[in-house]
């Protein structure tokens, strides 16, 4: 409802794991049945909202994909 209040726009997201086609992007897309949910959720959000930059963790590794979606383990980002 949020998202929906600001036109499906947002600056930043922030999640613990990241939408459906990152993971699989990384090579984590069959790791784990119990997470496809929230995933195909979170995918959900990332083709519907317009936002600067996407940041979540869960990999333990630090990768950018497509320019806007971060995988953060032990790198710092200011925003």
């Amino acid at each position: 409802m949020n998202l929906e209040k600001r036109n499906f726009e947002a600056d930043y997201i922030l999640t613990h794991t990241g939408p459906r086609e990152v993971v699989g992007a990384l090579g984590f897309g069959d790791v784990s049945d119990e997470e496809i949910p929230i995933r195909q959720y979170l995918q959900r959000i990332a083709d519907e909202v317009s936002f600067e930059g996407w940041y979540f963790g869960h990999f333990h590794e630090d990768e950018e994909i497509e320019d806007v979606f971060f995988c953060l383990y032990d790198e710092v980002v200011e925003l």
